[in-house]
């Protein structure tokens, strides 16, 4: 399905979905546990904060950018959600979003945690790496 989606002309697709969209519907599908949504995408105050708050998506993004963020996450990554993977010195591996960084320490709201803000030593840190998105290729199919 994602790749016949892909195919298809952008354009027709984010008219489709302004003319044929039905919030509940989508909403049905957010809550799906096999798609993940709910593990790293809050509503408002409900839910992690590792992927955009998705409360308000209808009036900060448009149909067009919402469409091409589900076909094709790594296309444009939402500011203040780029994902690290933090390697750690006793040979543990952390990964999720920077929430905060000085020379001394860098916090991360951890993936694996559905969020929690994880601060980490700066002297513990063995590498740290910069990771595409979080959510999956492939989620229309």
């Amino acid at each position: 399905m994602s790749a016949s989606l892909l195919a298809e002309n952008l354009a027709a697709l984010v008219s489709d979905v302004d003319e044929q969209g039905d919030a509940a519907r989508g909403a049905l599908v957010y809550r799906r546990r096999e798609l993940a949504c709910t593990g790293c995408h809050a509503i408002g105050p409900v839910g992690p904060a590792i992927g955009p708050n998705l409360v308000a998506v209808g009036g900060a993004a448009t149909t067009e950018y919402m469409v091409e963020s589900i076909l094709k996450p790594n296309a444009a990554i939402a500011e203040h959600y780029e994902n690290v993977v933090i390697s750690l010195t006793d040979g543990t591996v952390r990964t999720g979003v920077v929430s905060y960084h000085t020379e001394a320490e860098t916090t991360i709201r951890d993936a694996a945690q559905r969020g929690a803000e994880v601060t980490i030593a700066a002297a513990q840190i063995h590498r740290k790496q910069s990771l595409p998105s979080l959510m999956p290729a492939g989620l229309a199919d």
